[in-house]
């Protein structure tokens, strides 16, 4: 009975597929496991071994570029999946807040309340700071003439109405506390964890105004801030594909060249 000749491709695939199976008998792996690893390493050095030389140096020089690829592409799929699941998580905690807004309680403006908050002021002789810290969102725009005479504490100013940045709508307040979706996206230098505004206020206003000045701004994804952090790993799988297209080209080239020198001399 006569055997097929095994070229070099042949031989140094059976070795490997020898040394894999043994590795994995080694390391305790499952007979099924061990004969998968086997069956696909003879199929793998058939197809290798059965190529031509120019099929083979092209399916290599095409694995060269598809491994390039793949390293360039990986850090930018990588920045992506991140940024698609930050977004979602941001998505979430505006979805959230924006509940909260909606079910947020609407608190009517305690007249005797006010009155402790400006009895319990500080000593300032500046009036403007006295409103400062007691005015609230939803307080009347000015008060009667005889309460702030009567329960001034600071002597010698007499404020009749807050100053222009603070006087807002007559009315109740709606306190808006910040779920905890939206607590991990707070910034570093806000200490309060909720907000009020004057009832009539709208909710996408409110909700845009929270964003604006509680959160920090939703993540984004930019291929020039990926290439700037990923940038030798990248430069280097572009150049393995670049380097993988040129040796399929040459190849192609050749084999062409090749062709047409066996019909003229034909």
């Amino acid at each position: 009975m006569r055997y097929p000749t095994l070229n070099r491709r042949h031989q140094a695939g059976l070795f490997l597929v020898v040394v894999a199976a043994g590795v994995s008998l080694f390391l305790e792996a499952s007979i099924k496991q061990t004969t998968g690893i086997a069956l696909i390493g003879l199929a793998a050095t058939w197809l290798l071994g059965s190529l031509s030389i120019r099929a083979f140096s092209i399916l290599c020089c095409l694995t060269v570029f598809a491994l390039g690829f793949s390293i360039a592409a990986f850090p930018f799929w990588e920045d992506w999946q991140a940024w698609n699941g930050s977004s979602k998580q941001y998505a979430l905690a505006i979805e959230d807040l924006r509940l909260a807004i909606a079910s947020a309680p609407v608190q009517a403006f305690d007249p005797d309340k006010f009155h402790q908050q400006y009895l319990n002021a500080p000593k300032r002789k500046n009036g403007e700071e006295i409103w400062e810290q007691v005015w609230p969102p939803g307080a009347p725009d000015t008060l009667p003439e005889d309460f702030i005479d009567k329960k001034n504490p600071v002597p010698g100013a007499s404020p009749q109405a807050p100053p222009s940045h603070l006087a807002s709508s007559p009315g109740s307040t709606k306190t808006i506390d910040l779920p905890e979706s939206a607590q991990e996206w707070k910034r570093p230098n806000v200490k309060e964890s909720g907000a009020s505004f004057p009832s009539e206020t709208p909710d996408e206003t409110i909700l845009r105004s929270i964003e604006r000045d509680f959160l920090i701004p939703a993540p984004t994804f930019s291929l020039w801030a990926s290439l700037r952090m990923h940038l030798l790993p990248i430069l280097l799988g572009f150049a393995l594909a670049a380097a993988g297209l040129s040796g399929c080209g040459w190849c192609i080239r050749s084999s062409r060249i090749a062709k047409r020198n066996q019909l003229a001399a034909a």
